[in-house]
C-alpha cells in the first residue's frame, strides 16, 4: 500500500521548512565570513588605497602600503610588486630584492604589459590570457602593469587567493582602479625618493667638509 502522509503533520513540515530556510541562510552566510572573509567593497577598499598611496613619501613605503591593502582586499596566497629596470628589452626586479637580480619579460608577454592589459592565466571575459609558462618564473596566476606615460613601469604579481576561489569580474575591477591609483602616485613617490638621496649626499658632503675644517684647525694650533 502507498505511503501516506497526514495533512497537518504535511502541512507542519512545509511551515517548518520555511520558518528554517531563512535561518539556515544566514547562518551559512555568518560561516563564509568567518571562514572565507572575501566580501569587501570595491569603494571603501580604494579609498583606503588611496590614503595609503596619498600618505606614502617613498617608493618603498607606497609599495608597502599598495601590498598591504591588496592583501586585506584580495586575500591572494602571493604578492610581488616588480619594478622594471634599465636597459634594452624588458627587464624586471622584484623590490623587495636587495641583489635587484635582473628578469628578462618574453616579447609575447612584454606586449600584453605595455597595452597596459593585465596578463592572466586562466580565460575570462575581459583579460587576455597568455601561456601560462610566461607567468612561472614571476610565481603569478595575474600580472597588473602600472604604466605612466604610455609605458610599464613596473607590475604586481598576485598569485590564487588564500581560500582558493578564482578572481572574478569585480577583483578585476577594483585591480584596474587601484593600478590607476598607483599609478598616478608613483611620480610623487619618485621624486622623493631623488630629494632623500640629495638630502643624504649633501649630508655627506656636510659631514666631509667639517672633518677637513677639524683637521686644518687642528694643523694650524
Amino acid at each position: 500500500a502507498p505511503l501516506t502522509v497526514p495533512c497537518p503533520l504535511l502541512a507542519l513540515n512545509v511551515a517548518l521548512s520555511f520558518a528554517i530556510a531563512p535561518g539556515v541562510r544566514i547562518a551559512r552566510r555568518l560561516v563564509d565570513r568567518l571562514f572565507s572573509p572575501e566580501s569587501y567593497s570595491v569603494d571603501h577598499s580604494l579609498q583606503a588605497l588611496n590614503r595609503g598611496l596619498s600618505s606614502a613619501r617613498t617608493t618603498q613605503t607606497l609599495v608597502g602600503n599598495t601590498i598591504d591593502i591588496l592583501r586585506r582586499t584580495l586575500r591572494p596566497a602571493h604578492v610581488t610588486v616588480f619594478l622594471r629596470g634599465r636597459g634594452a628589452g624588458f627587464p624586471v626586479f622584484a623590490f623587495d630584492d636587495p641583489a635587484e637580480r635582473r628578469i628578462a619579460v618574453p616579447s609575447e608577454l612584454a606586449d600584453v604589459l605595455e597595452a597596459d592589459e593585465i596578463a592572466f592565466r586562466h580565460q575570462l571575459d575581459d583579460a587576455p590570457r597568455v601561456a601560462p609558462h610566461l607567468l612561472d618564473r614571476f610565481r603569478s596566476d595575474l600580472l597588473v602593469p602600472i604604466s605612466r606615460a604610455g609605458s610599464c613601469v613596473c607590475m604586481i604579481a598576485l598569485t590564487g587567493k588564500e581560500s582558493g576561489h578564482p578572481c572574478d569580474g569585480r577583483d578585476l575591477a577594483f585591480i584596474r582602479a587601484a593600478a590607476n591609483q598607483i599609478a598616478l602616485a608613483l611620480p610623487n613617490a619618485a621624486a622623493q625618493d631623488r630629494v632623500e638621496v640629495l638630502q643624504h649626499a649633501l649630508e655627506e658632503l656636510g659631514e666631509t667638509l667639517q672633518m677637513q675644517v677639524t683637521r686644518a684647525a687642528a694643523l694650524q694650533e
